[in-house]
This record gives C-alpha cells, structure tokens and sequence, in this order.
C-alpha cells in the first residue's frame, strides 16, 4: 500500500482508478462490417469462403473487386472459388446506412514446378520437387523438415507458372540460424520472362540486415515481400547471393554456409 504524500493517492488500486480514463461508446447507427473467413488466403485447390455478420441485415458481396450495392450478390451460404479472387462484402440494414466494405484477397497457387541450378543437398533435400510451394511453412527452430538446403555458392530457382499471369509480388522465405551453419541471403535476384528462355526486367533487393554480422546470429525465419508488377509472366527466375563464406567470428569460419529456402508464393496482380 501507498501513503498518502502532499495528497497524492494511497493505494495502487486508486492510481489505477485515476490514471484509467472511460471512454463513452458512440452509436452511429452504422452496422459493423461483415468478416469475411476462409481456411487459407492462399490456395492450390478450390477453397470455400464464409461471410458472417453480427448485425441482422442482408449481406451482399462481389468476387470482381468492385464494392457492393444493393443489387450485388445476396450472400446464403459458404460459395467456393478457383481462381485468385478478391471477395468485397457489406451489410444493408433497413433505415440505416450500409456498412464500411470488407475485403480479403485470396491467391490462387499458379505454380506449376521449381527446378535449380544445382540439386538440393542432404539431408534438406525431401520432397524438393513440391516443396517450395505445398503450403506448409517451415519452422526456424526445427529445420529437420519443410526447408530444401544448398550448400555452396549462389542458388537459382526457376518457378514455372500453370499460365502467364499479370503478377503483383513475389514472396521468399529463408531460413537464418547461424548456430547451424544456416545464413539468409544478402540479396535476391528476380527475372521474368514469358517463354522461360529470354529473362529481362531485373529486380534486385537488398537484405535488410548483414546475415553475416555476429550481432545477427540469432534464429529467425526471413520473409521477403517483393514488388513485382509485371504482366503475361510465364516464369520467374530467383537468384538468391549467398553471403560466400562463414564469417570468422563462427566456429565454421572460411567453410560454405547452408543456404536454406521455404515457400514461394507468386501473387496475381487483380485490377480493382
């Protein structure tokens, strides 16, 4: 307990009570936004969307990525979609305003096979053929599965896609946990190229730490989100720079990193 000092309160449960400030809630009479819910926001077989609301309205939705009216689709049940679809939902209440517009995004997986410059090594060489795209995330504090491994120099992989598509991003997911030998790349390196013979249009983006500072050797899963606003994309070549040797300050030093890749996910650009 506290005393009472020059005035000041006695108890932590008063200072509490002071210093906590209750705001009034404001009804404007506009309905909440419905949620819009799936299993998975990326997806390789067709995928069951639901749409909830609390407010007891119509709810109406579009898969076109335009807004919903009131002569959009009245949503009855779970529907299902095939393709990258941007799904827009709003509840319509009778003498109130419509609410704010719900939107989610879900990715279709149009990845059709990775190859390599160079084979995966063992023992992060199980299931190099789906790996990269199967949608199961590895964990960086359990590398016995869901990573594909290369020990060495720079690593290209060439992601074939089911068609061309008009891309948005491209998504990287690297291991780094130096304690294991297993280093983030300092850069990556993506091409493009409709016919997988001719790349052009580089892109090239920097890591945002030094993998190979000692000050960095603590596990973490690196995550890199590329802008890549390219059309008719047939294939996307992915050259990962690996930092070249273990740095000194490691009990590896001079000897090759492992270099260690998880999902890669290719995102349809949809026009809004």
């Amino acid at each position: 307990m506290l005393k009472v000092v020059d005035g000041m309160v006695d108890s932590v449960a008063e200072m509490c009570r002071v210093s906590t400030t209750v705001y009034p809630k404001v009804n404007t009479g506009i309905p909440e936004a419905p949620e819009i819910k799936a299993n998975a926001v990326r997806f390789a077989k067709p995928l069951t969307v639901t749409i909830t609301a609390q407010a007891a309205g119509d709810i109406r939705y579009t898969t076109d990525g335009s807004d919903p009216t009131v002569e959009s689709l009245l949503y009855k049940k779970p529907f299902v979609i095939d393709a990258t679809t941007v799904v827009k939902a709003r509840v319509f209440v009778k003498n109130a305003p419509p609410s704010f517009v719900a939107s989610r995004k879900f990715n279709y997986d149009y990845i059709a096979r990775t190859t390599f410059s160079r084979k995966p090594n063992t023992p992060y060489n199980v299931g190099a053929d789906q790996l990269l795209f199967d949608g199961e995330r590895g964990d960086v504090t359990n590398l016995s599965r869901g990573w594909l491994g290369f020990s060495g120099n720079d690593v290209v992989t060439v992601v074939e896609l089911a068609k061309p598509l008009d891309i948005e991003s491209v998504v990287l997911r690297y291991a780094h946990n130096p304690a294991v030998w297993a280093f983030a790349p300092q850069a990556v390196t993506l091409s493009f190229s409709v016919d997988g013979t001719d790349y052009s249009d580089t892109v090239t983006v920097q890591q945002n730490f030094a993998p190979e500072a000692q000050s960095e050797s603590q596990p973490r899963v690196v995550e890199l989100n590329i802008p890549a606003d390219r059309k008719g994309v047939g294939f996307v070549k992915i050259t990962a720079h690996t930092i070249g040797a273990i740095p000194q300050w490691h009990r590896g030093k001079g000897l090759n990193p492992w270099l260690l890749m998880d999902e890669i996910s290719v995102n349809e650009k949809i026009e809004m």
